[in-house]
C-alpha cells in the first residue's frame, strides 16, 4: 500500500552514458512519475509515498532507484529499508544471519504536528532559476584539505567538515562576485538525532530523526576556510550539548522556535543548506549480485543554495565524497570556475565509471 514498483529496460550499456558530463542519469533511471511524489503539503492519499524503479541495461548492469516522501523517512531510514530489503532477497532469514527489524518509534518520540504553520519550515523554493552541478572530492584531495585545516588549529577535522567548508566558501564567493558586495549568511546543517540523544536511538529506527543547526556568517573573516571548519565543528557541538542537556524533548516547541528564528533571518541573511548522507550504508546493499558500484542522489531534487553529499566508491571501497551543489544560475558559472574549488574537486565526475561492461 502506498508504493509503486516499476521495471524498465534501457537500450544502452551503462558505460555508454555514465561518463557523459552533461547527462542527467536520474532522467533515465528514476521513476517517470517522480515529479508527482506527494510534497509535504499534499494529502498523503493523493499519491504514492514511495516510488521504486528497477532498470535493466543491455550490458547486464542494473540500477535500482527509489523516491520516498520526507513525511515518513529520512536518509537513514532509506538506507535501512534498502539493506533490509536486500537481506530478504538474499534469503538470509532461515539462517538467522540478518533478521530485518525496523523500529517504528517515530510517532511515539515525535508526535505528528497538526499546526499548518509548521509546513513553512519545510517549504522548498522553486528551482526554475537554479542549476545543479556534481563535484567529486577524492580521498587524496580531502586529506590535503584536512591537513590545511589542522595546520590552522582545527583538531582532527572530518572529511565532511572540510568539504562542506570549501563548498560554502566558494558559493559565498560566487554570490559576492555576482552581487558586488558581501552578504551575511546563515548556513543550516542537518544532523542525525540518532547519534545525539541520550541514550542514542537505534540506527534502524524509522522516521525523521533529524534536526538542523545554524552557523551564522556575519563578516568576510568568517568565510576563511579554517574559520568555517571551526564554526561547523562548534555548531554541531552546541546542538549536541543542547539535546543532551534536555530531559524531555518537545518537538512542537522546538519547531516553533526554529520557525520564528527562520522568519527573522530570511529578511537579513542569505540561507544555505547542507545534508550529508556520508557513512550511511548505501554501499552495503547486496541483493545477491554484489555491492553497488555507484550511488547517486537525484540532483533535480535539490533546493536553492543547497549541498547534498554522499560517499564515493572507487571499486575497492569508499573513496571520497560526491557533492551535488544547487545554486542560482548567475552564480553557477562563477562557482564552477573557482580555482580554489577545482584544486580539490573535479566537475561532473569525468571518467568515474571503472567497469567498461557494467557490473
Amino acid at each position: 500500500m502506498g508504493v509503486q514498483f516499476i521495471e524498465a529496460q534501457i537500450k544502452f550499456r551503462i558505460s555508454d552514458i555514465i561518463n557523459q558530463p552533461n547527462f542527467h542519469l536520474e532522467d533515465l533511471v528514476f521513476p517517470a512519475a517522480s515529479g508527482h511524489i506527494s510534497p509535504i503539503t499534499s494529502n498523503p492519499a493523493d499519491s504514492s509515498l514511495v516510488l521504486v524503479q528497477l532498470n535493466y541495461f543491455d550490458c547486464g548492469s542494473l540500477a535500482l532507484s527509489m523516491l520516498i516522501s520526507h513525511k515518513i523517512a529520512d536518509a537513514s531510514t532509506m538506507s535501512t529499508f534498502f539493506n533490509d530489503w536486500a537481506a530478504v532477497a538474499r534469503q538470509l532469514l532461515p539462517n538467522g544471519d540478518h533478521i530485518p527489524s525496523p523500529q517504528f518509534i517515530g510517532a511515539s518520540l515525535f508526535p505528528p504536528v497538526e499546526d499548518p504553520t509548521m509546513l513553512k519550515l519545510y517549504a522548498v523554493p522553486k528551482r526554475e532559476t537554479c542549476l545543479t552541478r556534481r563535484f567529486l572530492f577524492h580521498a587524496s584531495k580531502i586529506a590535503e584539505l584536512k591537513a590545511m585545516a589542522t595546520s590552522s588549529g582545527v583538531d582532527n577535522p572530518t572529511r565532511v567538515e572540510v568539504v562542506t567548508a570549501l563548498i560554502l566558501k566558494c558559493a559565498m564567493s560566487a554570490s559576492r562576485a555576482n552581487s558586488g558586495s558581501f552578504r551575511p549568511s546563515v548556513f543550516r546543517n542537518a544532523a542525525n538525532l540518532r547519534q545525539i540523544t541520550i541514550p542514542p536511538l537505534p540506527q534502524n529506527s524509522v522516521g525523521n530523526f533529524i534536526t538542523v543547526y545554524p552557523v551564522v556568517l556575519e563578516n568576510e573573516d568568517d568565510v576563511r576556510f579554517p574559520e568555517l571548519v571551526s564554526k561547523l565543528r562548534n555548531g554541531r557541538r552546541k546542538i549536541q550539548n543542547e539535546y543532551r542537556e534536555k530531559h524531555k524533548f518537545d518537538p512542537i516547541q522546538e519547531f516553533q522556535s526554529t520557525l520564528a528564528k527562520r522568519e527573522g533571518i530570511v529578511k537579513k541573511f542569505d540561507l544555505y543548506h547542507c545534508s550529508s548522507m556520508c557513512r550511511f550504508p548505501f554501499y552495503d546493499v547486496d541483493f545477491g549480485w554484489g555491492r553497488p558500484s555507484l550511488g547517486r542522489y537525484a540532483t533535480k531534487l535539490g533546493q536553492r543554495n543547497s549541498f547534498i553529499m554522499m560517499d564515493l566508491r572507487n571499486g575497492k571501497g569508499v573513496d571520497g565524497i560526491q557533492a551535488m551543489v544547487t545554486l542560482e544560475k548567475p552564480q553557477v558559472c562563477l562557482f564552477e570556475a573557482n580555482d580554489e574549488l577545482l584544486t580539490y574537486a573535479s566537475l561532473n565526475g569525468e571518467n568515474e565509471w571503472p567497469y567498461p561492461h557494467g557490473f
